[in-house]
């Protein structure tokens, strides 16, 4: 059977989509040559498994049903955008968390070590809570495209994460398609 490419994450409401879609465009008008995350795509990534077997998937939402259970639901701002590593030479463009940004490091943190148990490989640095809008493919525009990013700076919207996500990915020629295997509820 063919494996599945997976990774575990928070899903946004549909009215923070629409909000960060409108920054996408603002700053889409400096033709920067990047390739932008469509407005269905638009998640907090948890951790990234990679290719797992199917038969493992059971095993995983059972871990991930267990620290849903006992991690608390809290509220999560997105505010602000910038770029990693850093401004001069973006890879990838992303708006932050405020509120809740510890929550989301101490529950990345217990899914890493319940993964390690499955074999997946910890986290090799320590996880930055954001929301990827995009990734730069070349240097085009790359200036001014920047400036629009720094002009970013508004809240985008606060909600209660109160789910955890076992999300398939499928590549396609259109970009990367994502489909909810398992949701597991974060306690209220």
């Amino acid at each position: 059977m063919e494996s599945v490419r997976a990774f575990i994450a928070i899903a946004l409401p549909p009215e923070i989509c629409l909000a960060l879609s409108d920054c996408i465009s603002r700053i889409k008008q400096h033709h920067g040559d990047i390739k932008w995350v469509r407005t269905e795509g638009l998640h907090i990534t948890l951790k990234f498994l990679g290719d797992i077997q199917p038969g493992r998937v059971e095993e995983i939402a059972s871990s991930l049903s267990q620290i849903g259970s006992a991690c608390p639901a809290f509220e999560i701002s997105i505010e602000g955008a910038g770029a990693f590593p850093g401004m001069q030479r973006p890879r990838i463009i992303w708006t932050g968390i405020r509120q809740g940004a510890e929550e989301l490091i101490r529950l990345a943190s217990q899914i890493d070590g319940a993964m390690e148990t499955f074999g997946f490989e910890p986290e090799g640095r320590p996880f930055k809570p954001h929301i990827t809008l995009g990734r730069v493919r070349s240097p085009k525009n790359i200036r001014e495209t920047m400036e629009a990013v720094k002009n970013q700076t508004g809240i985008f919207g606060t909600f209660r994460a109160n789910a955890i996500i076992l999300m398939q990915s499928v590549l396609k020629p259109t970009g990367a398609e994502y489909t909810p295997l398992h949701q597991f509820q974060i306690q209220g």
